[in-house]
């Protein structure tokens, strides 16, 4: 299930921060060195939340970061969506790469909590190359949506899908670890 979870993530992750958002942002009449300045910000806010992580999963359940990441990722891209301004693009960037330092790594560690040493390294492989389909998906399908209805839809369309698919897979995943099953 984090594998899965993984993939959706993924799948906006890229499809937004990689895909459309520079395009977005040119659109908007943002110069190159800009656009540039917002993938970096970007990886500040992963790198941001990467070292945060540790400290936050001992005062608060993972659970409640993956909800609290997802929320975060989801309000990001609606205020890139909506972003009259530039400044809009910055701020949903920001929370965008804290979001995905706070989740990545959480799933990531799932992912083979309940393998056994000798086996983590080929679960860890198995689980990057399932995400990795999403990193090619998001870009993919998104370019569809946006051949056939425009840049802005997709951010919304990918936005409304990742907050159902989410909120799916997370409601899953967390009552398997409460159920053991």
């Amino acid at each position: 299930m984090p594998t899965v979870l993984s993939i959706v993530v993924h799948h906006v992750y890229w499809s937004v921060t990689y895909g459309f958002l520079p395009i977005l942002a040119q659109r908007m009449g943002v110069g190159d060195v800009v656009r540039n300045l917002l993938i970096s910000l970007n990886i500040v806010g992963i790198t941001v939340a990467n070292l945060l992580n540790t400290l936050l999963l001992k005062r608060v359940k993972h659970g409640i970061l993956l909800c609290a990441g997802v929320l975060l990722l989801f309000t990001g891209i609606l205020l890139i969506a909506f972003s009259p301004a530039r400044a809009y693009l910055f701020i949903g960037t920001v929370c965008m790469g804290f979001a995905y330092g706070i989740i990545y790594p959480i799933l990531m560690g799932m992912s083979i909590q309940n393998v056994d040493r000798s086996q983590r390294t080929t679960a860890m492989g198995i689980h990057q190359a399932f995400y990795a389909f999403g990193m090619f998906s998001g870009p993919w399908v998104s370019d569809i949506i946006a051949d056939y209805m425009g840049i802005r839809p997709v951010f919304f369309m990918t936005a409304g899908g990742f907050i159902v698919l989410a909120f799916l897979f997370l409601g899953l995943l967390l009552r398997r670890d409460r159920t053991g099953t």
